[in-house]
């Protein structure tokens, strides 16, 4: 059900896309200063390490991206996602990120604008089991590396067809403490000068 729904949202920024494809940036335009993002966020993660028990945890999220250079940006990415059964239990799981660090975009006169990012936060692990905590919320740091693609409908709006990071946090789960998930996004962003 998960996976229907991701496909469904990936296939509507899809058809977005391709028809505001027509439609061609200003030649000579300024790049914008601020961009805000409002995205679809999944997350896919393995419950046990080593194996894949996969599961997909769903939700949203924002970024805020500040250009102090034309291709250079400070990144402030928060965002929510949440499952309600994490593979082989019968407990739930959500994950909040609070990330920032820089981006590089490659920003020339084409509609595209391709970009990779670092970013470092923490992340608050909530409605989960957590081994050796009396609570069902943990915290940890985290990180993530990856990019992501987007491309410009005008001068105040883009779509971000994909961003894929690699996010690895620090929650306790009984073996090495550590997950490696894959951060997925997709939506739109604004652009100020």
């Amino acid at each position: 059900m998960a996976s229907t729904r991701f496909g469904w949202a990936l296939l509507a920024v899809a058809l977005t896309a391709s028809a505001m494809a027509q439609s061609k940036p200003t030649v000579g335009e300024k790049s914008s200063r601020l961009d805000l993002s409002v995205n679809y966020v999944a997350d896919i993660a393995n419950a046990r390490p080593g194996a894949c028990g996969c599961f997909a945890l769903q939700g949203g999220g924002t970024e805020e991206a500040f250009f102090f250079l034309p291709n250079a940006a400070a990144v402030v990415d928060v965002s929510v996602v949440h499952t309600s059964k994490v593979s082989g239990t019968n407990a739930g799981l959500g994950l909040a990120t609070f990330l920032a660090g820089p981006r590089y975009a490659i920003r020339n006169k084409s509609r595209y604008t391709p970009y990779v990012q670092a970013l470092i936060g923490g992340v608050v692990g909530f409605d989960g089991l957590f081994p050796g905590q009396t609570s069902t919320t943990a915290k940890s740091f985290a990180i993530t590396v990856g990019g992501g693609l987007e491309m410009k409908y005008n001068q105040r709006l883009s779509v971000r067809w994909i961003e894929a990071n690699y996010l690895s946090t620090h929650l306790p789960n009984n073996t090495t403490n550590q997950q490696n998930n894959l951060k997925l996004s997709t939506g739109i962003t604004l652009h100020f000068k």
